[in-house]
């Protein structure tokens, strides 16, 4: 039995490292942070942090805890955290190998002893899915209580948010460098175009060039050649 003061001191707990998770802006440092925290809110062997990769359709983990592997992907709806993700539900497994949905070859490969599995999905503040975070083997009990499941659905909900905003700060991070890639890209464009008027004769030849985006693919000059000919270049 929980007492009301453990419940309050456990959302405490989970208030303050939200507000400690807030401040990070690197994903790849957030996500190692939000591992090692689940952790300390409720004690388990090991965490997984899976993202979802809306473009793809995939979720995906770059980061681990404690495993040599470095980047897992998988169809959204592919076993138990895909399950999680597609259903956007909480899945409380007691006995790992009890249950059809289990794939036992990452144990087999690691020789990691897989026994019960916490599975909860990170929701964005509109409640949509944005990650999964996988929870294995309780430590102090067999599996994931109840109260478990309470406390780390509240830190799942609290995160989600976080991680929507980590999404949201590398896309517009990626954003600024594009466009001032594309600046100087243009900036190059126009200083290789001739910006002079040039008299040949009776005729005067000059040029511009405006592009519809950023930057265009177009080139051109004009040169006097040694027998008085002029030699108009254009590139497309």
């Amino acid at each position: 039995m929980h007492t009301e003061l453990k419940k309050i001191a456990d959302l405490e707990k989970i208030l303050s490292i939200t507000m400690e998770l807030s401040s990070e802006e690197d994903l790849n440092l957030l996500l190692k942070l939000i591992m090692a925290k689940a952790k300390e809110v409720i004690s388990c062997e090991r965490t997984t942090i899976f993202l979802l990769d809306d473009k793809t359709q995939e979720l995906w983990s770059l980061l681990t805890s404690e495993l040599e592997i470095k980047e897992i992907r998988f169809p959204i709806g592919v076993g138990i955290a895909g399950q999680v993700a597609i259903k956007n539900e909480i899945i409380n497994i007691t006995n790992a190998y009890q249950d059809s949905r289990f794939n036992p070859s990452f144990d087999i490969k690691t020789g990691f002893k897989t026994r019960a599995i916490l599975p909860l999905p990170f929701r964005s503040l509109r409640g949509r899915v944005v990650g999964v975070l996988q929870m294995l083997n309780r430590l102090e009990q067999e599996y994931f209580s109840d109260y478990d499941i309470f406390i780390m659905k509240t830190f799942a909900n609290q995160v989600g948010v976080i991680l929507e905003r980590a999404e949201l700060v590398k896309s517009r991070l990626e954003q600024e460098r594009l466009s001032n890639e594309l600046e100087l890209a243009s900036r190059i464009q126009k200083k290789l175009l001739p910006r002079r008027t040039n008299s040949y004769g009776r005729f005067e030849i000059s040029g511009w060039n405006i592009s519809c985006d950023e930057t265009g693919g177009d080139y051109f000059d004009f040169f006097k050649l040694e027998n008085g000919d002029v030699f108009v270049a254009i590139g497309d």
